[in-house]
């Protein structure tokens, strides 16, 4: 019995002295945004379906370790950057790290826990364009609307550069300052293979400790 006890002092202090390598795991922040409400040009007639109230965008940001409390918009958060996505919960369109595509701009804020709080990613895939924000972009008067000041939270222009017959755009739009934004999650790592193990053999160890009485 007193080997056993031991021996599980030894891999409880071997997986105490690994546990910092363990916990460096990739971070993945999710962006879900609110159902689209605009309907813009070639929309519906040139969309699957009229994606109001349907569709939304889809965003993921990957980074080797948490984002730091208190980020403001003049922090550098692009060089931190291993991986990106967004489409749309359609599949309409897809940019990422590792299709070609452009992330044009990606700027963050984040509040004393290292939550994102403030955003605006604007990307470019081979036939699309779309863009997210927190506060939202603004279209001024004359350039979106002939009256009024929109402000857009999230926005497609799907098949932007293939033929202008098969373009449609659409997105979350509101005449508020405050928008209509979506929000940010941090997905919790996966335990890492080494910690399985370690739990594993504590088991075993476990088991063979009460065998032994």
């Amino acid at each position: 019995m007193r080997r056993v006890v031991l021996t599980l002092c030894a891999v409880i202090g071997l997986l105490h002295t690994l546990a910092p390598r363990a916990a460096a795991a990739p971070v993945t922040y999710e962006y879900t945004g609110q159902l689209f409400n605009f309907c813009g040009f070639g929309c519906p007639d040139n969309a699957p379906d009229d994606p109001r109230g349907e569709d939304y965008v889809k965003a993921t940001l990957t980074f080797d370790n948490p984002l730091a409390a208190d980020l403001t918009f003049a922090d550098d958060v692009v060089s931190l950057l291993t991986a990106w996505t967004l489409t749309d919960a359609w599949g309409s369109f897809s940019a990422s790290s590792t299709n070609g595509s452009t992330l044009d701009t990606l700027l963050l804020a984040t509040d004393s826990g290292g939550n994102i709080v403030g955003w605006a990613m604007y990307a470019l895939s081979s036939t699309t364009e779309a863009g997210i924000g927190n506060p939202p972009f603004l279209c001024q008067a004359g350039e979106c609307d002939d009256f009024i000041d929109l402000y857009i939270s999230d926005f497609v222009a799907v098949n932007l550069f293939l033929e202008e017959a098969l373009e449609w755009d659409s997105g979350v739009v509101t005449e508020s300052r405050e928008g209509l934004p979506g929000q940010w999650e941090r997905q919790v790592p996966e335990p890492t293979s080494l910690f399985l193990l370690g739990t594993g053999a504590v088991g075993v160890l476990r088991r063979r400790g009460r065998q032994s009485r």
